[in-house]
């Protein structure tokens, strides 16, 4: 899929790279899609166990107790990155940037417990998880493009002073809501 993208690329080609028959991948799988589906489910289940080995109990982890799982998370894109360069590709496979963000947002985020968010923001735990996920896609695109310039450790505590420091507030000035600032907060990003 690095030189063509997965419509254009035919069963043929897969079994002769594979050195199997058509037979033989067929009695595995349905199609290509479904071989690639097989491929997502494993690495998804990678990240998984690499994330809930870095949980230091059966329960849903502390706040506090994230960088560990944070570290997990970049650690474990590092370790695969040539596979997740190649899938966050939109050519490749579209649907996969949405298949990760449901993993992370599943296996990330939900599993916060004593996570504050103050009630008088009126802030929707599971769109504010989804709006997390996206923002560490965010990140790991940008990783990506760039090289992987920084470490794992570093990736990690990007993400846990973006979670904890909030860098960006906007405020509405003047008397038209349409007219928003962004002022920033935070010096230290």
């Amino acid at each position: 899929m690095e030189e063509k993208d997965l419509k254009s690329i035919s069963i043929t080609e897969i079994t002769e790279r594979a050195d199997c028959n058509r037979g033989t991948f067929y009695s595995h799988y349905e199609s290509k899609e479904n071989l690639l589906e097989e491929i997502f489910q494993e690495k998804m289940e990678d990240l998984i166990k690499a994330l809930v080995d870095s949980y230091p109990n059966d329960k849903d982890i502390l706040f506090e107790e994230m960088s560990s799982a944070a570290m997990a998370l970049f650690t474990h894109f590092w370790n695969n990155v040539y596979y997740y360069q190649l899938m966050l590709n939109k050519h490749v496979y579209s649907g996969f940037q949405e298949y990760l963000c449901e993993t992370i947002n599943n296996h990330f985020l939900k599993n916060l417990r004593a996570v504050r968010i103050n009630p008088d923001h009126h802030i929707n735990h599971e769109i504010n998880s989804y709006y997390t996920a996206y923002s560490i896609l965010g990140m790991l695109v940008y990783w990506f493009k760039n090289d992987l310039v920084y470490t794992p450790q570093y990736m990690a505590n990007q993400l846990m002073n973006i979670l904890t420091n909030h860098p960006y507030k906007v405020n509405v000035i003047g008397s038209e809501k349409d007219t928003l600032v962004i002022q920033k907060i935070n010096h230290h990003i």
